[in-house]
């Protein structure tokens, strides 16, 4: 697997000093953290990072930047970022909380008069070394089967020229062989979705698979031997080249995202991963180019921003809560509803939303009836504000569901309908006198 290169430290990479400010900061460290990860809460890889998650995905990161700073422990940053890979973390959250990490502690330090310029390029380090090891926890895999097949191939037709003078009477055995494995090769790249192609040094193709091929409009055959500039648009082929040129010149492995027209007039996004590939003496023979379709994940998560606007924009009120009833989202509605700002209600009991009575005889049955029906259920529910007072609310409860179905805590939505019981009452009233007045004309003589 290609790797970026680092030295490993030997030693602690902060002074003492340094390090004990910033550990008497951690819960400043751990609330901006936090805060950057909430901020960007949508922006994770795979499945949500859930808002109960992130206290403990905070506290996780901050302990090991700490724990870093003193020891320069490189595995248990491993095992660290691991961890928050396999949870969700994004690479946009990734990038996000190291430079948060950073920031602070520079606040920090300078504060106290402790950052120095030596101090400086160790807390980058920090930076540096935890979003080496994310991306290594993210390509891990796909990039070592990939690197690990290559190898195996360039190993194959290397031995092959190696031993070509010695050993011509098992040529044709030889030949036999390779054009098994390249057959094989063929048939598992061609049974890739994803579109794969490899160049020479000077970015010329060498071949594909069939994605790749219907992707250019054209047969492997007719790829061979051509650029970019003879395939694509110019604006198109010259970011291509671009790319291919940093990767080969850094010898680095480079992904980025990109924007391309298929022939059919398809517009899709693609997660492009190139790696440079070498043969046995180590020399430089080209790149490999991994590309994957993310236009369905992408869609998906600009929908859940919006979304996300929408229920922040809204004018009913809306709160999440986990099954022991800690509130883990409302929007401004809400809050503004009951005298709260929403940073004041995150991981608070919803007992703080109603009066024991209340609790009791309203939210407890309406709340059972959604777990166990698994329907929303909308009923009229008293609500008590942050100054005492309470109101009557219409709310609509229902049951959020995990990704294997088992319930993983309740969503309500809620409106203040006060006025509409004033005007109930109001209406009852006159027409109580209304009666009361037809009642004493039809009494009167004649």
């Amino acid at each position: 697997m290609t790797t970026l290169p680092i030295n490993l430290p030997s030693a602690p990479i902060a002074t003492p000093e340094a390090v004990a400010l910033l550990e008497s900061q951690e819960d400043v460290l751990q609330t901006a953290v936090s805060t950057t990860l909430r901020q960007r809460l949508f922006h994770n890889h795979g499945r949500l990072m859930t808002p109960r998650r992130l206290p403990t995905a905070s506290q996780e990161i901050v302990q090991d930047y700490l724990y870093y700073l003193r020891h320069a422990d490189l595995p248990h940053l491993t095992n660290t970022v691991n961890n928050l890979a396999n949870q969700g973390l994004g690479h946009l959250s990734a990038l996000a909380v190291t430079d948060t990490l950073s920031a602070t502690s520079y606040t920090l330090l300078q504060e106290a008069n402790l950052l120095t310029p030596e101090i400086t390029p160790h807390l980058d380090e920090y930076r540096r070394h935890f979003l080496h090891k994310y991306m290594q926890a993210r390509e891990h895999i796909t990039i070592t089967s990939r690197e690990y097949f290559y190898q195996n191939v360039g190993a194959a037709l290397g031995k092959q020229v190696g031993q070509e003078r010695d050993l011509r009477h098992e040529l044709e055995e030889q030949r036999s062989q390779l054009t098994q494995e390249r057959a094989l090769l063929n048939s598992l790249l061609d049974s890739i979705p994803d579109l794969i192609f490899y160049k020479d040094i000077n970015s010329v193709y060498l071949g594909c698979n069939d994605a790749f091929a219907k992707f250019a409009g054209r047969a492997e055959t007719d790829l061979i031997g051509k650029t970019d500039f003879d395939l694509f648009p110019h604006d198109v082929a010259t970011f291509f080249r671009e790319q291919d040129v940093e990767m080969m010149t850094q010898q680095q492995a480079r992904q980025n995202e990109e924007w391309v027209d298929y022939p059919d007039g398809r517009r899709v996004l693609l997660d492009t991963l190139k790696t440079p590939f070498y043969d046995a003496d180590n020399n430089l023979l080209g790149l490999i180019g991994i590309s994957r379709d993310i236009t369905a994940s992408y869609e998906s998560q600009a929908e859940l921003l919006r979304l996300g606007y929408v229920i922040e924009q809204s004018l009913d009120g809306t709160a999440v809560a986990n099954l022991d009833g800690i509130v883990e989202f409302v929007n401004p509605a809400w809050a503004a509803m009951h005298g709260y700002t929403p940073d004041e209600l995150i991981s608070q009991h919803l007992s703080i939303f109603h009066t024991p009575e209340q609790l009791a005889q309203e939210v407890a049955p309406v709340n059972q009836q959604a777990i166990s029906s698994g329907q929303p259920q909308r009923a009229e529910i008293g609500h008590v504000r942050k100054d005492g007072s309470t109101f009557p609310t219409l709310m609509t409860i229902g049951l959020l569901k995990g990704s294997d179905g088992s319930p993983i805590g309740l969503v309500a939505s809620v409106q203040d309908i006060s006025e509409q019981k004033a005007a109930t009452a109001a209406l009852r009233e006159n027409q109580a006198r209304l009666a009361q007045a037809n009642q004493v004309i039809e009494s009167s003589p004649a």
